[in-house]
């Protein structure tokens, strides 16, 4: 960096007095020190962006336990996630194909997810071809005899 360019002052210091200063949380809920953690497992698990963010999104929800139920509109979730509604819809078709999320239809109402145990999750080379089915294409032959 040049010595013209300006620093932006929430970023000077070190990151706990950054995330401290320039963080507001909601009144009456603290931000804790340390809030983000991704297992390796999660990480290696070769979601996109999408699909990351809104398992994230769930797990958020639910408070990252595996008895809990995730049922808010699509609307909405799509909007908190950044992307349309099509694409929410796309990613949690994924994120149930591929073991990440359980589906419960409701007649009348939202459906209902629930997250799943890594133990249930596809391996990471079956993705592709779970994305081309959710897509309603027809999978690559050599995908396709993985699967």
């Amino acid at each position: 960096m040049n010595s013209t360019q300006q620093i932006d002052p929430a970023l000077q210091g070190t990151p706990e007095e950054t995330t401290r200063s320039s963080v507001k949380s909601k009144p009456g809920k603290e931000i804790p020190e340390r809030f983000i953690f991704i297992h390796s497992y999660l990480d290696e698990a070769e979601l996109d962006v999408y699909e990351f963010r809104v398992l994230a999104h769930v797990a958020r929800r639910v408070g990252a336990t595996y008895d809990k139920d995730f049922f808010a509109s699509l609307k909405k979730s799509a909007k908190m996630c950044g992307m349309s509604v099509r694409k929410m819809q796309y990613c949690l078709k994924v994120l149930c194909e591929a073991g990440f999320l359980d589906k419960t239809q409701r007649e009348g109402r939202t459906d209902v997810y629930k997250l799943r145990q890594p133990k249930h999750w596809v391996s990471p080379e079956m993705l592709e071809t779970i994305r081309q089915k959710a897509k309603g294409s027809k999978p690559d032959r050599e995908i396709e005899e993985n699967y």
